[in-house]
């Protein structure tokens, strides 16, 4: 998404088509019925922008979810975006869209999806993760609780100049 502008229309259509292909997806067995935790009035064209990216990171992970056959998703939070700025001029160069998940699955799920979040294509980011063993310790499944964050770049990243660096700093070996 190019453009910064998102008008509150543009917005309310890709929720109802976000919501009625997880709709139709329930209805063929293949996806739980899920809240997608994000509100569906607008104040202004700044927060339908802020809330689409929110909408399209959670799909995102939901579709991951389904195609990786995650045996369950339990909850599905946007949470709030993060600005990151550069520090001489303030200028947000980078915006994270932090979405918390919770889901059962088997060790394979969890890694599928890692690896899946982690490709090329995808933009995200772990921030934190939680595994917790189900009972009966008989299953082979874990909980997982996961908060993962799409990027969107503003800036080009080789358009921004590192922070100067006050020369390499040595480091005195620890241990034994």
């Amino acid at each position: 998404m190019k453009d910064r502008d998102v008008s509150k229309i543009d917005y309310k259509v890709a929720l109802f088509e976000v919501r009625e292909t997880l709709k139709k997806k329930s209805a063929e067995g293949l996806a739980p019925h899920i809240d997608l935790g994000i509100e569906e009035e607008v104040a202004s064209n700044e927060d339908a922008r802020k809330r689409m990216l929110q909408l399209r990171a959670a799909a995102k992970l939901i579709d991951l979810t389904l195609d990786l056959k995650i045996p369950k998703l339990v909850q599905i939070e946007p949470l709030e975006p993060q600005q990151h700025r550069v520090e001489k001029t303030g200028e947000v160069y980078l915006e994270e869209y932090p979405v918390r998940m919770l889901y059962s699955g088997t060790m394979q799920n969890c890694a599928d999806l890692f690896r899946a979040i982690l490709e090329s294509s995808h933009a995200f980011v772990i921030r934190r993760l939680r595994f917790e063993k189900r009972f009966p310790p008989e299953s082979d499944l874990i909980n997982v609780d996961a908060t993962l964050s799409a990027l969107v770049f503003l800036r080009n990243p080789e358009e921004l100049s590192a922070p100067p660096s006050s020369g390499p700093k040595t480091m005195r070996p620890v241990g034994h």
